[in-house]
């Protein structure tokens, strides 16, 4: 009905509008779909449990000015991390070391020394554990051979550890129970040994994202929504 209307009209008139409309679609549909897919793989990273900081690591960029050819990109900055977690890749340690990682009592810790202010954030390892709490790791071999790090000198909420620092707002309960789940023993009396990091030569992430998938879906998706776009105008 619109091209008949328009033979009685002027055609030239009424087919540039259309193309402008057409613009519009393109434009609004692509942009809200690379918008959408950004914001997907974000709540996807935080919902797997993989933080704030790896989440917003995902960017959009959105190129307007092609009209017609509008298109928009979705990325990561962390791309070796995304991969991992995406395709399920196995970690290997080098040079003959281990890799350390924390256990659910080493996460649960709260205080400490705190980073400096405005300093960047740092990554959970032996390491930043000693230097922020203050415990001295030991490594203790369980009878089946597997290597832990632990620390040494917990004791009751709201007293001091052996280098006379509050242990208030520890998880002491859950650290107890990593502890002795993966065969810990006390080494001091009144004291608790507490295994804080495994020791494992490699290791095998789970598969946590789908960005492959989803960006697959969001394409097509597309041609339905700049059509829902070209309607509205």
């Amino acid at each position: 009905m619109r091209i008949i209307a328009a033979l009685k009209g002027d055609l030239n008139k009424y087919m540039a509008r259309e193309v402008k409309k057409a613009e519009g679609a393109v434009v609004r549909a692509t942009r809200a779909t690379v918008i959408a897919l950004k914001l997907q793989m974000r709540r996807q990273v935080r919902q797997a449990g993989l933080g704030n900081r790896l989440a917003n690591s995902w960017r959009h960029k959105f190129y307007k000015n092609q009209k017609l050819n509008a298109a928009g990109e979705v990325w990561t900055r962390a791309a070796a991390i995304m991969t991992g977690f995406e395709e399920g890749s196995t970690i290997t340690a080098k040079n003959g070391q281990y890799l350390a990682i924390p256990t659910p009592a080493a996460k649960a810790l709260r205080g400490g020394k705190r980073p400096a202010k405005g300093g960047r954030k740092q990554t959970l390892s032996p390491k930043t554990f000693e230097e922020r709490f203050g415990f001295k790791l030991r490594v203790f071999r369980t009878k089946r051979g597997k290597l832990l790090l632990i620390a040494d000198g917990f004791r009751g909420s709201g007293s001091k550890g052996k280098d006379g620092r509050g242990t208030t707002g520890f998880r002491r309960i859950r650290a107890l129970k990593a502890s002795k789940r993966l065969g810990a023993r006390s080494s001091l009396k009144n004291q608790s040994s507490v295994v804080m990091f495994i020791l494992v030569k490699k290791t095998k992430l789970r598969r946590k994202i789908t960005f492959r998938v989803r960006a697959q879906i969001a394409q097509g998706r597309l041609p339905a929504a700049i059509i829902d776009e070209w309607n509205k105008s």
